[in-house]
């Protein structure tokens, strides 16, 4: 994964540790559907007391468009968070 300015990978790194720890068959929260998702929000949520992190600096995390290519599904249409025809850096396809 590339850096993007700004990116604190250190809750990347936390981020996909979670996402290990997740119950995924259902499909991993896409975008910003990481805020929203009940189940992903409740897990984050019962883990940010044991880690360095707050859950208002995960939501900035999330709201910037920073995480892993495992949070940004390539096959799926850009949805608002991102405008129409775009992608989040670093995330786009070949052209």
């Amino acid at each position: 994964m590339a850096e993007r300015e700004g990116e604190d990978l250190n809750l990347t790194d936390y981020e996909n540790f979670l996402l290990a720890r997740f119950d995924s068959r259902d499909g991993v929260p896409q975008g910003l559907e990481r805020l929203t998702n009940e189940r992903w929000v409740a897990h984050v949520q019962a883990d940010l007391p044991k880690s360095d992190f707050t859950w208002e600096e995960y939501e900035f995390h999330c709201k910037s468009g920073f995480g892993d290519e495992w949070f940004f599904d390539q096959d799926r249409p850009p949805g608002e968070e991102w405008g129409e025809g775009e992608r989040p850096p670093g995330k786009t396809g070949p052209t």
